[in-house]
């Protein structure tokens, strides 16, 4: 061998390594013995990274059904509650309330312009801006197509009565699908603590259109499902057009059931039997609870953990004769605060019991002035009261990030009622 082939062989040898070195995290995933993965498959970028997540885990962890569960769940849940009782039996002829109802109108862009803010500040998410703007585009389209078919099928009355297309709250909405396309992009990437803001901006603003006496609590479950639902459809048909182009970031997180798990919930239930008091004559027997709605934050570092509560209350008027709000009064439903325990017990890898107890305060001091349809008053006072809450159900981790319970349980506001309940919890879990 001659000193310039010597020479020629030692270039080739350092051209090699240059050229394998940067790929070594990927050579040494290779199994020898099993088939080797096409090169276009193969996460180079990502591995070059020190990210080891398999190209099919970086969009898509969860099957296809199982992304669509928890809104599909929560869906059938508004659309099954009956507090379209509430409809009949106490008509509202109040208007909007102003501060509430004027928040909600900006609140429901702040999770997408959360989105579009961090690219623009450089925070690279699951997407780049070609893939981000397409998806979107398909989260908004798709979000409206659901929900303004609904409104204009359903032709629900609002509470105020101002229009007929209260279901679903288009507000709710359009907030969900924002804080859905956040968690998405940012929140399975970089922090699970970015949907936690983003889905809480949009419970807000789901809240602020109930108490602005704009939409039913079930209208504003509904609008959160379709949120959900419309901009998951919109992923999947992003992820057949596109495949793994425009991907920048792979998922962080994949299911471990040891592992310490945030729960951000949002819970409905509904009265299945009351006993109202009016043994001091401050209520009005005539009168119950309807529907409830709240949303939970728990902590589980092993199967149990503190959880803080904040829902609201809509009353149900029983009475023979319909009765009628004052016009320009929003509607005043009972507030609660409170903090208790949530514990479970693993049945399977995804299967559990699960139990709540909390308890709380309600402030209360309010009074409510009707009249009847022949324009008689009627009154009712309530005073501040302590509340107990408690539930015992199943719960299926039904996604990476997606829980669902079905519960029965038990709720008393003190000197006010005594409630049997049967409801549903759609939990976020981080």
């Amino acid at each position: 061998m001659g000193k310039d082939t010597a020479i020629f062989l030692k270039l080739k040898v350092v051209v090699l390594l240059a050229v394998i070195m940067p790929f070594s995290p990927v050579l040494a995933q290779i199994n020898v013995f099993k088939p080797y993965a096409p090169l276009t498959e193969i996460p180079y970028l990502e591995n070059l990274r020190g990210q080891k997540d398999s190209l099919s885990i970086m969009y898509q962890p969860d099957g296809l059904m199982k992304r669509y569960i928890l809104s599909l769940s929560m869906f059938t849940t508004a659309a099954l509650s009956n507090d379209n009782i509430l409809d009949r039996s106490i008509i509202r002829e109040g208007r909007p309330g102003g501060p509430k109802y004027l928040a909600a109108n900006y609140t429901q862009y702040m999770p997408l312009a959360a989105v579009m803010g961090l690219k623009l500040a450089g925070v690279e998410g699951r997407s780049d801006w070609v893939r981000l703007i397409t998806e979107s585009l398909f989260s908004y389209g798709a979000t409206g197509v659901l929900g303004q078919g609904l409104k204009y099928t359903v032709r629900r009355y609002r509470p105020d009565c101002n229009a007929r297309n209260s279901f679903p709250s288009g507000h709710t909405t359009t907030a969900f699908m924002g804080a859905t396309v956040l968690h998405r992009e940012y929140g399975e990437t970089v922090s699970p603590w970015i949907s936690v803001a983003g889905y809480s901006v949009a419970t807000a603003t789901a809240a602020m259109r109930v108490l602005a006496n704009r939409h039913w609590l079930s209208d504003a479950i509904a609008g959160a499902s379709i949120g959900i639902l419309g901009t998951e459809i919109a992923y999947d048909v992003n992820d057949a057009l596109f495949g793994p182009r425009h991907l920048v970031k792979p998922i962080r997180h994949t299911y471990d059931l040891t592992q310490t798990t945030w729960l951000f919930g949002i819970q409905s239930s509904v009265s299945l039997k009351a006993d109202v008091s009016d043994s001091n004559g401050t209520w009005n027997p005539d009168a119950a609870p309807a529907y409830t709605a709240a949303v939970t934050a728990t902590w589980m570092p092993g199967h149990i953990g503190p959880t803080l509560y904040a829902g609201f209350t809509q009353i149900q008027w029983t009475g023979e004769e319909n009765i009628v709000r004052a016009l320009g009064d929003n509607v005043h439903d009972i507030a609660c605060l409170g903090a208790g325990l949530s514990a479970e017990i693993p049945l399977a890898r995804r299967l559990f019991i699960e139990g709540q107890a909390i308890g709380g305060w309600c402030p209360a001091t309010d009074e409510y002035r009707f009249s009847d349809m022949d324009g008689n008053p009627i009154e009712w006072k309530l005073q501040d009261s302590a509340r107990l809450i408690g539930n015992l159900g199943m719960s299926v981790r039904t996604s990476d990030y997606g829980r669902v319970s079905i519960f029965a349980g038990y709720d008393n506001l003190d000197s006010v009622w005594k409630s049997w309940t049967t409801g549903a919890r759609f939990s976020f879990v981080f």
